[in-house]
């Protein structure tokens, strides 16, 4: 007591201080990270597991940051809303599991500027951070959007020229015979080791009796109902058969050994949707390029009878519309009036 009482006398009181019970804390981001490749080519499922790993290293190098979850995706980034990861990502986002998204490049975002910029300003109203490695883009900057809006135009111009690139590289291999595409097989068709078409002998009888059933007069539904009840497997090995697949069958000219490129195309970049060729676009036809199954003549009388059977012909723009057909009289047995059909009123009967 002694000694504590002279160093007060000499030094005086100590300060005083008061420890906060709740101090500030470094504010932990919840990360989501995105990595996306449009094909799964297994150079672009390494380049997708390389850069994933890559993204998470970095990511776990911050102290304040937390990765949550990672979406990886194989698919192309021409829209949003085909890319299920990515709307998984929005949808936590909104929920405020994830408030840091890290990802490679602009362009894993999307194709189309304006889909990059309506999805980016999505996450950030809703109080997300994103970072996009490849351009140093953040978010947090005030001019991010600008620079965003830049990359996108010219990721999209990048992906515009790779595509006509593409599509010329496939239509010079069609034009010269060399495409791989003429040599994709179809139905009792298969590919020897020399890489040429071979017939299955057993199996060719059923499209050749495909074909004799549609020129005997029955319909597709009939000539279903004849392969199922004789248990003859589907293309795809099941009991069951489908309409879509015995018209298919009876339309392809790889039948009388000729390959046909380009019955339905890409409309192109950025909305590369599928369209069946109505003329105009170019076809082409490697004929003799197998052992057919059924003569030519045959498949001919094959098509003149769909076209006779249909109800459907296309106009000068490749547009689809009913045909206006009338009916034989020969057809008509009687009229069934409101008297003993008062809920459906007159009716032909045929």
């Amino acid at each position: 007591m002694h000694v504590a009482s002279t160093l007060r006398k000499v030094f005086g009181h100590g300060k005083i201080t008061i420890i906060d019970p709740s101090p500030n804390l470094i504010k932990l981001e919840k990360v989501g990270i995105y990595c996306r490749v449009s094909s799964p080519t297994s150079a672009q499922l390494h380049s997708l597991a390389a850069h994933a790993s890559h993204l998470l290293q970095y990511a776990l190098h911050h102290r304040a940051w937390v990765v949550e979850d990672i979406y990886i995706e194989v698919a192309s980034g021409s829209s949003a809303a085909k890319r299920p990861e990515f709307m998984r990502m929005l949808s936590d986002v909104s929920s405020g599991k994830i408030t840091q998204v890290v990802t490679k490049s602009v362009s894993w975002f999307g194709q189309n500027p304006e889909e990059i910029l309506a999805s980016f300003r999505a996450m950030t109203s809703l109080g997300a951070h994103i970072y996009f490695e490849e351009q140093d883009l953040n978010s947090r900057f005030p001019d991010c959007e600008l620079y965003l809006s830049l990359y996108g135009g010219i990721a999209q111009e990048e992906n515009r020229q790779l595509s006509e690139n593409i599509k010329w590289g496939i239509k010079k291999r069609a034009e010269d015979g060399t495409s791989a595409i003429y040599n994709r097989p179809c139905y009792r068709y298969r590919v020897n080791e020399a890489g040429e078409f071979e017939i299955v002998p057993d199996e060719a009888s059923v499209v050749r009796e495909i074909f004799s059933m549609y020129l005997r007069g029955l319909s597709i539904l009939k000539i279903k109902q004849q392969l199922e009840g004789r248990g003859v497997p589907s293309p795809t090995g099941k009991p069951a058969w489908s309409k879509h697949t015995i018209d298919t069958i009876l339309d392809n000219k790889k039948y009388i050994g000729t390959s046909v490129i380009y019955k339905s195309y890409h409309t192109g970049h950025p909305e590369s949707k599928r369209v069946i060729n109505r003329g105009n676009h170019d076809m082409y036809e490697l004929s003799n390029h197998h052992v057919p199954i059924i003569p030519a003549n045959l498949f001919e009388q094959v098509q003149n009878e769909r076209s006779e059977r249909s109800n459907i012909e296309f106009d000068a723009e490749g547009k689809p519309k009913r045909k206006a057909k009338k009916i034989p009289q020969r057809r008509l047995r009687y009229l069934c009036c409101t008297k003993c059909c008062p809920k459906k009123g007159i009716r032909t009967k045929r």
